[in-house]
């Protein structure tokens, strides 16, 4: 079964755990009832994902005000992935 985890993040940059779901399926009607729990305990100003498309649009209707950012490691791979072709002649580590 899918987990999500819910980590939070403090002024001082360290992190907490604020929730965890086990999901029996990674869909929008899903992401969207455990937002709405978690939406009862706190209202997020920001939310970093992983590019779950889901999840993405469950947190723009449960959360209108919250900014949804992608985890840079996520980015990085993604270029890594896309653009390795067109500079052969370097070597990648």
């Amino acid at each position: 079964m899918p987990l999500l985890n819910v980590v939070g993040i403090t002024s001082t940059y360290a992190t907490f755990n604020s929730g965890f779901a086990f999901l029996h399926a990674k869909n929008e009607e899903v992401y969207a009832w455990v937002l709405e729990q978690f939406f009862e305990v706190v209202t997020p100003k920001v939310l970093c994902t992983d590019r779950e498309l889901a999840l993405m649009n469950r947190i723009a209707r449960v959360f209108p005000g919250c900014h949804n950012i992608l985890y840079c490691w996520h980015i990085n791979k993604n270029i890594f992935a896309n653009c390795k072709t067109h500079f052969s002649d370097v070597e990648w580590q």
